[in-house]
């Protein structure tokens, strides 16, 4: 019996990883290409956008940046998460 939920567990946890994966790449691609914004310049860049001093002129652009790199954590966290929790599920054998 325990072998059966644990194996649930893990075959429910790896399956909502792999959403949640698919779910942040389909945001990230879809608002990076297909949005009329350009903000591929500010992300991973070194710019000062977003100090303190200017954080009320760029509010926007420092929200969308911030959510696109909330996304990208969140992506890399899903999809470590299903490769761990679907090897588990998958290698998992009942010992008779």
């Amino acid at each position: 019996m325990i072998f059966f939920l644990l194996r649930l567990f893990f075959g429910l946890l790896g399956i909502i990883s792999s959403i949640l994966f698919i779910y942040s790449i389909y945001f990230l691609i879809n608002n990076l290409y297909f949005n009329n914004q350009n903000i591929t310049a500010y992300l991973f860049s070194n710019h000062e956008y977003c100090d303190k001093d200017k954080i009320e002129i760029n509010k926007n652009l420092c929200f969308n940046v911030a959510t696109y790199y909330w996304m990208i954590v969140i992506a890399i966290i899903t999809l470590i998460m299903s490769f761990i929790s679907i090897f588990s599920f998958l290698s998992m054998k009942k010992k008779i």
